[in-house]
């Protein structure tokens, strides 16, 4: 998080990665992960991906953010 305040987006998604390695379930991790790859636009499939495994962990429901997840989504793919 300390990474991607300061704007280092790259070792941002490297601590993510690592967060995600030694905590496979780590919810935030995937949706912070995503922010940082949709804000890049630089891997669009992995923003997708890292959204949808937040949902699939049950972010959505217990962030109440579901239907705007969904969206972000959607609206990635068309980028596709």
């Amino acid at each position: 998080i300390a990474h991607k305040a300061q704007g280092d987006l790259d070792t941002a998604i490297q601590d993510y990665n690592q967060a995600i390695k030694l905590n496979p379930k780590y919810i935030n991790a995937y949706y912070n992960r995503g922010q940082i790859k949709k804000q890049q636009g630089k891997d669009i499939q992995g923003a997708i991906d890292d959204y949808q495994k937040y949902l699939d962990l049950g972010g959505g429901i217990r962030d109440g953010d579901q239907a705007h997840v969904e969206k972000i989504i959607r609206d990635l793919k068309k980028k596709l």
